[in-house]
């Protein structure tokens, strides 16, 4: 099968739109890009062999056209003429070639190496030709090679980087629609990525210009309704509003807040610990919390998909209903188990938020009530709680746990040791190293829900409820397709209405 892509934008003089963020970029690395921030900005300063449209299709990029052998595992890339890094030097397959060899080094430590892991071999054949062989067939690989780590990487450049690449405004060589024109890091922040003159594809950006801050998210989405800015992630407050005068909002369910129960004490109970699941009053929940919040009836979030199809519809592994008369008596027959025990005296620590602690209030109301435990709540920072869940050193803790993209497995392996949220397991941790290999989505989901059963069964991961990420952009302009998993937004196809 042979691809060949044609595309044209119109010439403009560009517009300058601006940018807020929730936190300043650490490293503008492709192959170490990781956090939401890293991967937005990487996502409009590089290009890879294919690229995400305007519509979210996968299309040539880098590459003027490609070939898949009739087996699946052969794909040969033809690489565009023309082709330059930001600086003007020209861009060769070789660099398609050293950003593989980099990002599959293990010394690298590339924290989504694991995207290539059904690569076999790699090579440039010509200063155009790239090609690649995999292990086994995949369906989704045109997909990844539009992820981050797969963009090219100047061997020299990043050589002469000494160990700079990527982490400052001198150390950065781009391809993209985009290049990194300003950053500033020292006192306030500030950033820009600039329309590229040496850009040589067919994703001509409308944008002269994207300005790029840091602020507080509490007050962002006023500073965007009166105009400040044009785009940002807002509160997930705001998620359901769809269109307002001002604003467009998208909304991703893409966090599960759960409930993790250390399992000492009283609450090494499997009893005591089914008990408290049991008086969770899911409905009174939500019935108490805005809006934006959902029932979450499984771990993974909503946003999770599998092979395109929507992952929590594949499997039957629900939460346990709320029955007061399951709990009062699993509750006394974990006393007879453990005689003098109680949950009063014990603590919920949860992050500092309005609508969280709201959620606390009524888990320990409930229980109150069902069990006739007096649990005390304690509100902490976000990360004093990941360090007492890390070191054992707590009783309940309410947290969310956010899916960084559309992977199933990387979801389901943060409850994995050695980063396993306070859950300990060798029968998960085998069976999620299995799930790691797994292609088949019949497997796959048979494999998963095996996964999802041993955390169910341990009743100490109690899905909550579900929130959301929301980016929010102007109704001056137009939007292409937000894609949570790979940079949210392509600003080269952001115009003015």
């Amino acid at each position: 099968m042979t691809v060949v892509v044609f595309a044209s934008c119109e010439d403009n003089d560009g517009f300058v739109a601006s940018l807020e963020l929730d936190s300043e970029p650490k490293i503008l690395d492709p192959q170490l890009a990781e956090t939401l921030t890293d991967t937005l900005i990487v996502r409009n300063i590089y290009e890879g062999l294919t690229r995400k449209d305007k519509d979210g299709n996968i299309t040539a990029a880098a590459a003027k056209d490609y070939e898949i052998s009739d087996d699946g595992l052969t794909y040969t890339f033809n690489l565009r003429s023309g082709l330059k890094w930001s600086d003007g030097s020209p861009l060769k397959a070789q660099d398609f070639e050293f950003a593989f060899k980099r990002a599959l080094d293990p010394s690298t430590k590339a924290p989504y190496a694991y995207l290539l892991e059904d690569v076999s071999s790699y090579k440039a054949e010509s200063d155009s030709k790239f090609i690649i062989t995999l292990k086994k067939k995949n369906d989704n690989f045109l997909n990844i090679l539009s992820y981050s780590v797969c963009m090219p990487c100047n061997e020299s450049f990043f050589n002469n980087a000494k160990g700079r690449y990527g982490l400052d405004y001198d150390y950065i060589l781009s391809n993209g629609s985009f290049y990194i024109s300003k950053w500033i890091k020292e006192g306030e922040f500030s950033l820009r990525i600039t329309s590229s003159d040496e850009y040589a594809g067919i994703f001509k950006p409308y944008a002269s210009s994207i300005n790029i801050t840091c602020g507080d998210i509490a007050e962002r989405n006023s500073r965007m309704t009166k105009r400040f800015t044009d785009f940002g992630f807002v509160d997930y407050t705001n998620a359901g509003k769809g269109q307002t005068d001002t604003l467009n909002y998208i909304d991703f369910y893409n966090t599960t807040y759960v409930l993790l129960i250390n399992q000492k004490g009283i609450l090494e109970s499997a009893d005591m610990r089914t008990a408290i699941e049991s008086s969770i009053h899911r409905n009174l929940i939500v019935n108490n919390l805005p809006g934006c919040f959902k029932n979450a009836q499984f771990i993974t979030p909503p946003s999770l998909s599998s092979f395109g199809s929507q992952f929590n519809s594949k499997i039957s592994l629900k939460t346990v209903e709320y029955s007061p008369e399951n709990a009062g008596e699993l509750y006394r027959k974990a006393l007879e188990e453990k005689p003098g025990g109680s949950l009063s005296g014990l603590s919920i620590l949860y992050p500092k938020d309005d609508n969280i602690k709201i959620l606390a209030s009524t888990l320990a109301e409930t229980w109150q009530q069902t069990v006739d435990g007096y649990v005390n709540i304690k509100e902490s920072e976000y990360s004093e709680i990941i360090t007492a869940v890390s070191s054992g050193q707590y009783d309940f803790a309410i947290i969310p746990i956010t899916a960084d993209n559309s992977d199933v497995y990387e979801y389901l392996s943060k409850f994995s040791s050695p980063n396993s949220y306070g859950f300990s397991n060798d029968n998960y941790n085998k069976s999620i190293s299995e799930l790691k290999d797994i292609k088949s989505e019949q497997n796959f989901n048979k494999k998963a829900a095996e996964c999802l059963n041993i955390l169910q069964n341990s009743h100490s991961v109690i899905p909550l409820v579900y929130s959301a990420t929301v980016f929010a952009g102007s109704v001056d302009y137009t939007l292409p397709e937000i894609t949570p998993d790979n940079g949210y937004i392509d600003f080269a196809f952001v115009n003015e209405k």
